[in-house]
């Protein structure tokens, strides 16, 4: 573990290039009002090379903080990007960092807050008054494991464990092995923490935000990230290896034995709202392909100019024609209209039905007339095998 440390630890080196980074750009953030560091890096929980710095901007009261920070932030930097929310916020790229600037509401108490962001300084207080050195290397082994299963991230297209979540349950098991030992073993539906959530908030692995007793932190987390993690913990716990904290670039190339394999390139945008994209485009054509029997499917992307779909079909091809259901054969005017449009007919579990012809029996041919459709191209940039 000690050697593994070495490397996802920031060295004292990394930490002061940093620190003398944020300074800087703080300096040149002349602004009223108050401002906060927060994220990973606030906490002491973020991993070496990961240098996303959020800046909180703290407002007395709500009057379209967004505009007014925009204005502020656009007077001393150059390239200012609006990214839209729930309530927009902005990135700034500054000495080779990527600094996010949130705008939130100065609050004291959790009812006065109009958004969730503007509890997310309280979140990094709680964090900061909740863990030691020890505690905070404890922590980045957990995120690093959840890196190495690509199980981490609560954005839309990977549905994972977010960093705030694992610093939860981290915090609550005490170390990275009691967390492990835990996951291997815990039921799905279990609750973390003391709170009543909205059942429609629910997931396999309730986690409940340590300053809001309504919600549950770990809402996005999908079945299949939470069984997965369960899976490798076991396994880690059967065999511990340095192997399950290095992270898996997949490539094309690791997918020669599926039967459909397409790269697409995504828009520009905010990478939540484009990973988005891209996973409802990987959806929409594995729905397409229902005929074809999709027998296993995969999406796979973490920010790269490919993202890479992947289809196992039951049906390498198609017969040259489909069954068609007409109307119920207890509707004599539907099926006689039925018969009058098409000259061969039959009937099956009570319908009238005939074979149409398919324009397609290949899964390739039909999927490339697939990619002009308009819910592939407003999803994607390009798409190709």
């Amino acid at each position: 573990m000690e050697k593994l440390l070495k490397e996802i630890c920031p060295s004292e080196k990394e930490k002061e290039e940093i620190k003398s980074k944020v300074e800087s750009f703080l300096k040149k953030l002349k602004i009223e009002e108050t401002i906060k560091v927060g994220g990973s890096y606030a906490k002491n929980t973020w991993l070496s090379g990961n240098h996303d710095i959020d800046i909180f901007v703290l407002f007395p009261k709500e009057d379209n903080i967004s505009d007014q920070l925009e204005k502020s932030l656009k007077r001393y930097f150059r390239s200012v990007e609006r990214i839209h929310g729930s309530r927009d916020y902005f990135q700034v790229k500054f000495k080779g960092l990527n600094f996010e600037i949130i705008p939130v509401l100065k609050i004291k108490e959790l009812k006065e807050a109009r958004n969730t962001t503007d509890y997310s300084p309280l979140h990094v207080e709680w964090i900061q008054k909740n863990t030691n050195k020890k505690l905070c290397n404890e922590i980045r082994l957990v995120k690093q494991f959840c890196k190495g299963q690509n199980i981490y991230g609560a954005e839309t297209y990977i549905n994972g464990f977010s960093g705030h979540v694992l610093e939860i349950l981290t915090i609550n098991k005490g170390s990275f092995k009691e967390l492990i030992k835990f996951i291997s073993k815990v039921k799905e539906g279990t609750q973390i923490g003391e709170g009543n959530i909205n059942q429609s908030k629910k997931s396999p692995l309730i986690v409940i935000d340590p300053i809001d007793k309504t919600r549950n932190a770990a809402a996005a987390l999908s079945k299949e990230k939470f069984y997965i993690f369960q899976k490798r913990a076991k396994e880690y716990l059967v065999s511990p290896s340095p192997t399950f904290f290095k992270e898996k670039r997949l490539k094309k190339g690791d997918l020669k034995k599926k039967d459909i394999i397409l790269e697409a390139s995504p828009l520009k945008g905010k990478r939540d709202v484009v990973g988005t994209k891209l996973l409802k485009a990987f959806e929409y054509i594995k729905r397409e392909l229902r005929d074809f029997k999709v027998k296993d499917s995969g999406f796979y992307w973490r920010g790269e100019k490919v993202a890479l779909f992947w289809y196992n079909l039951k049906n390498k091809r198609l017969n040259e024609f489909r069954l068609h259901y007409g109307p119920p054969l207890d509707k004599p005017l539907d099926v006689k209209k039925f018969k009058q449009k098409h000259k061969l007919t039959f009937t099956k579990e009570n319908k009238i039905c005939t074979k149409l012809k398919r324009d397609f029996t290949d899964p390739k041919k039909f999927l490339k007339n697939l990619f002009k459709n308009v819910e592939i191209k407003t999803r994607v940039k390009k798409i190709k095998f």
